[in-house]
């Protein structure tokens, strides 16, 4: 770098004059270029919103210690104190943003210049930067701030100054866009890309009268005045090893040479083995000397009704952009020969070579920017060239010259392919070519010299053959638009220029999309609506597309509403994804396609869900999904949005079941929960779902599991709930530094998604032996702030219950580790855990009944599964303590009893088969204890008879039917209540030396039970039995997915619902023998 040159710093801040006071919003005003900025523009007479970042003044005093001082130095003069308004906005969260934006104009009554300041730097290589979570977490921080950032609050800008026609927007950036610096990658990357977006969005608000500028100061303007985060350095990256990277080094250096630092040890931080943060400690004289240049340069261009697209402030800045630049330019020259030296057509080289330099200009990367500015008869006439907008809104040269002084000229695509064009319409290369040929991109004055690439002509004839999808050589000479026959018609099918129906087949290389024919009994002619006189036709649910008119606009609504108490936080459709998939062009129209349901048969099933499920599943916001409007036409849904409403109503259907009466059947074959499920997973084929990454696509697999549940299919039940667990660990749901990010009102919205899941993911993995992906990582939601808090307390209860089921519960109950975790501590311990999740329940009070129901079951019911991993692990007594005696299942029961008496049907029968599954687990279990104490007729197991039956009356009834649970428990009760089912009873062992061996000697009577001849059973015989009954996965109620059918006039088995998890030795193989027959033991 040249020395020539040594500037003196700091510069005079003199202002130039400007007309009148401007309104400035400064998105950060807690940096030192921020406040040395707001003081110089109050002391010139402007208005400033300053924008703060509130987690500053939280966490970093030294941060916000200057700015108070400012602050207090406004409050103490007068005519600054009115022109300013200070804001907090973080730029990450778009709800801020807009929030700023509409407090600013109704403060000041406009905005003038937007001043996008905020930045932030990572040091680190790229591999340092790929090591874990937590470093690929600075990147998307990285991009976020300094990237999606500036591009929300420009969004929320934007409608002001375009209702205006009129203001400036200023980006600060730095020289490292135009460099690559080794060691700020992704800063580097951050900054290329808000740039990138810049350069194009100038040239799109340019009609409005909107200017755009980028300023540019040195790296170290932004570097040492914002945060710096390191990532953990590597040391094939260190200095000895790889000497390109320094920028780590440099900035270490430099940190530790600052002045008026007591220690110099603040550089040490940057080569930590920890992902480190920090805000260079400059002194005040040196923050005010290193901003001096960039603050004068964004107060003089600012608002200027002619300003720079681009500034470069510092002579050292200047010098460093102009050698990048230099070196561009030779590379550029010694590769031009290679780079022009291939053509396809001979001719056209010979055509090219004739040309003046003048007529060899380049094709323009506005190829469409004339079609926003010319009148349809000024796009369609060749000879007339259109005026275009510089990025400032000045005409170009071109529209200078009158209409009749234009001379003919060449088409757009010879222009581009640097061939002579002969002017007709269309031209002859372009029709020997087989390209379309147009005459909308006005002449250029300045392009690059030399031959284009043989690449440039196979893109147009790919844009072509794609565009219409007609093959080569195939021409409408009639010229119908200002794209010839490019453009598609409302209905999707080909221009209808195009006449021959062969023209209308696809090229050989296209792919066709999936048959899409429809069974009989699936097919829906679109007939009119019936009268209310005429009979039902179930094909009047499905919409039929209108022929011949623009398809509707994909209409996408909150997923939850605003927040009431703030009327600017922006809608929640910006949780959706991007614009949908194109639709796929079938080869032949007449192919029948399926037509979506009629978005009015959802909401009778939403009401039903709100009204009997919602207290168990509050993830939705009745407001949004109540009101009518949503569901006026399914046509206009998104994918996604429809695909959930049919996912929700499936899974309201089939787990309320026959308990209430439902609205009228949409299929008079079909079960209305099955149509529901097969038309979202049709639709689902039609879309790219799995870039849909948003709380709604959560939810949609979360109730295609709860649907699949309902109907005991587990295989299909567990893939979709591991789907939309992918899904919310995508959304970085189980991370609680995430939600800082969001909205309040959506990060409330999500917390309740993702404990929803957690509790789902726990209850199912217990149920089936599987195991567990989330964790109990990220805060509860908030109850007093919600719309209904009682509804939350109950929720939250629920919540802290399965908190208690944490990995080793559930490593333990697989059998995985459950030797080492159970023993009769660990198994106290968690009972105690269970008692005192119920006591909190107990003590909160107000929870619905259907919430009670639903934790006061499922804590009972997780009591019974640790009493039976104490059986299997033999932790039972006779008389033993709490969960640990043998007869504890009877005072279970005795609870659910006492929980359930009384109780309305819709409390339990709104839990689908989840309560069902509960209470035969609990009945299961009760009952085998009572089978291995046959004859014992004390006060004790006789009330456990009487438990027992009250639980099987319950089942005889759930969900308006018997359960499907109540069969197979009966079968275990023969010799138990008189039931009058074939099942043997569990023989008796010939020996039980083997199962009792590791017991304790049992000599007192009490613990001995009347076998059903009149002798006893003794406790070693008794909880042998049951010991032998757990550790083969039979105790409690493990049976039913499906019915086995053995054949006439055999009685029906039933599939394990889950399991055991354990692996046997050759020990408790040889004392499992005995009670097991002939059968084979699991190994």
């Amino acid at each position: 770098m040249s020395n020539n040159h040594d500037p003196k710093l700091p510069r005079d801040p003199k202002f130039p004059t400007h007309n009148a006071p401007r309104v400035w919003f400064l998105t950060c005003a807690t940096s030192p270029m921020g406040i040395s900025l707001c003081r110089q523009l109050l002391d010139h007479g402007d208005y400033v919103t300053a924008g703060v970042l509130p987690v500053e003044f939280e966490k970093h005093e030294d941060r916000s210690a200057e700015f108070k001082e400012f602050i207090e130095e406004v409050g103490e003069r007068d005519n600054w104190r009115a022109r300013l308004r200070v804001v907090a906005l973080d730029i990450k969260i778009m709800g801020q943003c807009q929030s700023a934006v509409a407090e600013a104009v109704q403060t000041f009554g406009r905005i003038d210049i937007l001043l996008c300041c905020h930045s932030e730097v990572i040091v680190g290589t790229v591999e340092e930067l790929s090591q874990s979570s937590r470093t690929l977490s600075l990147i998307q921080d990285q991009f976020e701030t300094n990237f999606f950032g500036p591009v929300n609050i420009i969004k929320a800008t934007l409608p002001i100054f375009r209702a205006k026609k009129n203001g400036h927007i200023v980006l600060l950036t730095a020289i490292t866009a135009h460099l690559g610096t080794p060691g700020l990658s992704m800063y580097c990357a951050s900054q290329w890309a808000i740039e990138g977006y810049c350069d194009s969005l100038a040239y799109e608000i340019a009609p409005f009268n909107i200017k755009l500028s980028i300023v540019q100061p040195n790296m170290e303007v932004n570097v040492l005045t914002h945060k710096i985060s390191s990532a953990p350095p590597m040391s094939a990256y260190a200095e000895e090893n790889n000497p390109a990277p320094l920028s780590r080094n440099i900035l270490s250096g430099l940190l530790d040479r600052i002045e008026g630092t007591e220690e110099p040890t603040t550089g040490d931080q940057l080569h930590s083995n920890e992902v480190t943060a920090l805000y260079p400690p400059l002194s005040k004289p040196m923050k005010e000397r290193l901003v001096a240049e960039t603050v004068h340069a964004v107060a003089a261009i600012g608002g200027h009704d002619n300003p720079p697209a681009r500034h470069i402030v510092g002579f050292e800045g200047v010098q460093t952009v102009k050698e990048k630049l230099k070196t561009v330019s030779e590379e550029l020259e010694d590769f031009v020969e290679c780079s022009s030296a291939v053509d396809i057509e001979k001719h056209e080289d010979i055509s090219i070579s004739s040309q003046s330099p003048a007529q060899r200009r380049s094709f323009s990367g506005r190829f469409f920017k004339s079609m926003a500015v010319g009148t349809p008869e000024q796009q369609h006439t060749p000879g007339l060239d259109t005026a275009l907008p510089t990025p400032h809104g000045s005409p170009s040269a071109t529209s200078r010259a009158p209409a009749s002084a234009s001379l003919k000229r060449a088409c757009d695509c010879c222009r581009k392919r640097k061939v002579k064009c002969d002017g007709a319409e269309p031209c002859t290369p372009c029709r020997k070519a087989s390209i379309k040929c147009a005459y909308l991109q006005p002449p250029k004055k300045k392009g690059p010299k030399g031959l284009r690439s043989a690449r440039v002509l196979h893109a147009l004839r790919t844009i072509d053959n794609d565009a219409s999808g007609t093959p080569m050589g195939i021409y409408d000479h009639q010229h119908q638009s200002p794209f010839g026959t490019w453009t598609w018609n409302s209905a999707g099918s080909p221009p209808r220029s195009t006449q021959n129906p062969e023209q209308v087949l696809p090229p050989p290389n296209v792919s066709y999309p999936p048959p899409t024919s429809i069974a009989p009994e699936h097919q829906y002619p679109s007939q009119p609506m019936p009268t209310a006189s005429s009979t039902y036709q179930p094909q009047t649910h499905y919409n039929s597309p209108p022929q011949q008119q623009q398809p509707p606009q994909q209409f996408r609504p909150d997923l939850y509403r605003q927040d009431s108490h703030h009327p600017y936080w922006p809608p929640h459709n910006d949780l959706q994804s991007g614009p949908e998939l194109p639709p796929i062009i079938s080869p032949s129209h007449s192919e029948p396609q399926r037509q979506r349901l009629s978005g009015e048969v959802f909401l009778p099933y939403i009401q039903l869900f709100f009204q009997h499920m919602f207290p168990i599943m509050p993830v939705l916001d009745r407001q949004v999904f109540l009101d009518a409007s949503l569901y006026s036409d399914s046509s206009s849904m998104s994918s996604d949005m429809y695909c959930f409403l049919c996912a929700i109503c499936a899974t309201t259907v089939v787990q309320l079941d026959a308990s209430i009466p439902q609205p009228s059947p949409l299929h008079p074959h079909k079960p209305t929960d099955d149509l529901f499920a097969e038309e979202c997973l049709r639709e689902r084929k039609t879309y790219d779902w799995i870039d849909s990454c948003t709380p709604l696509a959560v939810m949609v697999p979360f109730f295609l599991f709860c649907y699949y549940g309902n109907h005991e299919q587990s295989a299909k039940a567990w893939h979709y709930l591991q789907e939309c667990i992918t899904f919310s660990e995508n959304l970085n749901m189980d991370d609680e530094q995430s939600y800082t990010k969001l909205d309040p009102v959506e990060a409330q919205w999500r917390r309740r998604l993702y404990w929803l899941l957690f509790i789902t993911e726990r209850a199912y993995a217990v149920q089936r032996r599987k195991h567990t992906r989330l964790h109990a990582s990220v805060q509860l939601p908030a109850v007093f702030e919600s719309e209904d808090p009682q509804l939350l307390t109950g929720f939250v209860n629920l919540a802290n219950l399965f908190s208690a089921v944490d990995d080793s519960f559930v490593s333990a109950w697989r059998g995985s580790r459950r030797q080492s975790l159970c023993n009769e501590a660990w198994l106290a311990k968690t009972q105690k855990q269970l008692d005192a999740a119920a006591l909190a329940v107990d003590s909160s009070g107000g929870v619905s009944e259907t919430q009670q129901m639903d934790i006061s079951v499922t804590r009972e019911w997780l009591h019974v599964l640790a009493w039976q991993m104490g059986v299997s692990n033999g932790l039972i007594w006779g008389r033993g303590e709490g969960g640990m005696r043998l007869d504890y299942p009877i005072e279970v029961g005795r609870r659910v009893v006492e929980i359930t008496r009384g109780a309305k049907g819709m409390a339990l029968d709104s839990h689908g088969i989840g309560m069902e599954q509960k209470l035969s687990d609990i009945a299961g279990c009760l009952a085998d204890v009572l089978r291995c104490t046959a004859g014992d007729t004390s006060s004790t197991f006789l009330e456990g008879k009487q438990y027992l039956h009250t639980l099987l009356q319950t089942l005889s009834s759930m969900r308006g039917k018997e359960s499907r649970y109540l069969k197979p428990l009966m079968s275990k009760l023969d010799g138990v209540m008189g039931y009058e089912l074939s099942n043997a009873t569990l023989p008796l062992p010939a020996e039980t030396t083997a199962t009792s061996a590791n017991m304790p000697p049992v000599t007192s009577a009490g613990n001995d039970f009347l076998m059903p001849g009149g002798g006893r059973y003794s406790f070693a015989d008794s909880f042998g039995m049951l010991r032998t009954l757990s550790m083969s996965g039979n105790l409690g109620m493990p049976y039913l997915d499906a019915p086995i059918q053995q054949g006439p006039g055999l009685q029906n088995e039933w599939e394990q619902r889950r399991e055991s998890g354990r692996v046997y030795d050759e020990y408790e193989t040889k004392a499992m023998g005995h009670w097991m027959g002939g059968q084979q033991v699991q190994q």
